[in-house]
């Protein structure tokens, strides 16, 4: 059974539709299935820290059971997204800043723009719900997710 995610939604609420925060990483795989695309909490804990599919990566806490806690979509390459079907509702990896704005406002989501503490020259992007955007100094997208504190 394929797993429908839309990115609206996610930016909308904050969460996705079909996988929760707090979800199990055995279930996680369970459901999408098998990926190579995994990083590991340290060389000598070799327990994922994160999962891949297609541009999606999802971290997990580093205590037993290990549990949901972060979504972040990368303008990197994509793994095979196995059972996962994501709609990027346009947010490709190539989107510029104006893009990105085009279409939170064009579906009425709720956002304020910033900087980068770590770099005050990159912008920043952060939804009412959570999600924060963030773009190289030239404008390009890097990444966008949430991630959740006390899981």
């Amino acid at each position: 059974m394929l797993v429908k995610e839309d990115i609206l939604a996610f930016l909308q609420k904050g969460k996705f539709t079909n996988i929760s925060f707090g979800t199990d990483l055995d279930d996680l795989v369970s459901l999408l299935g098998p990926t190579e695309c995994i990083t590991t909490i340290s060389r000598e804990d070799k327990r994922p820290a994160s999962v891949k599919y297609d541009r999606i990566e999802f971290h997990f806490s580093s205590e037993e059971p290990q549990v949901l806690r972060g979504v972040q979509v990368t303008s990197e390459q994509a793994c095979d997204a196995f059972m996962l079907k994501p709609d990027y509702a346009g947010i490709d990896r190539n989107a510029r800043y104006k893009e990105v704005i085009a279409v939170l406002e064009a579906n009425d989501i709720p956002f304020r723009e910033s900087y980068s503490s770590a770099d005050l020259s990159s912008q920043v992007i952060v939804t009412e719900s959570g999600v924060s955007f963030f773009f190289s100094e030239s404008g390009l997208i890097e990444k966008y997710g949430r991630f959740l504190q006390g899981l």
